[in-house]
């Protein structure tokens, strides 16, 4: 027969892990599925071609989120192929239009910043309560 310390320390392993305090507050994430779906909350928001010039750009600012990303060091990630569209195109594109594209990127000629995932503190720094996602 079990104790009752030996319940509820099995019941606690069995009970659903809060998540951590960083990730309590997140509105918004961003996730690259293997099938190339960009993905906003789980909703599709685009899928880009294989090999384009936008699905190789947003794949490399999923890796490397929460940076400035210098337009040399993008060029270096396409190799000999130039890119032809400048970045806020690229970031149209792939869906990021209006205050989606002011939440989740900051853009120059030069650089581009993808910021994920976008939590409360960032929602009241763009001085919104929520986004509207669109429907693919």
């Amino acid at each position: 027969m079990s104790t009752v310390a030996e319940i509820l320390e099995a019941e606690r392993h069995l009970a659903p892990q809060q998540p951590q305090d960083q990730d309590i507050d997140v509105m918004y994430e961003i996730k690259l599925t293997t099938s190339r779906e960009i993905l906003i909350n789980n909703l599709v928001l685009a899928r880009p071609e294989f090999g384009s010039e936008n699905e190789i750009v947003f794949r490399y600012l999923f890796d490397n989120p929460n940076r400035t990303v210098k337009l040399d060091e993008l060029q270096k990630r396409l190799g000999d192929q130039p890119i032809k569209k400048n970045l806020h195109k690229i970031v149209e594109n792939l869906g990021f239009q209006g205050d989606l594209k002011d939440a989740f990127f900051s853009v120059t000629k030069d650089s581009i910043l993808f910021r994920n995932p976008i939590r409360n503190e960032d929602m009241k720094k763009l001085g919104k309560d929520w986004l509207r996602i669109p429907r693919s």
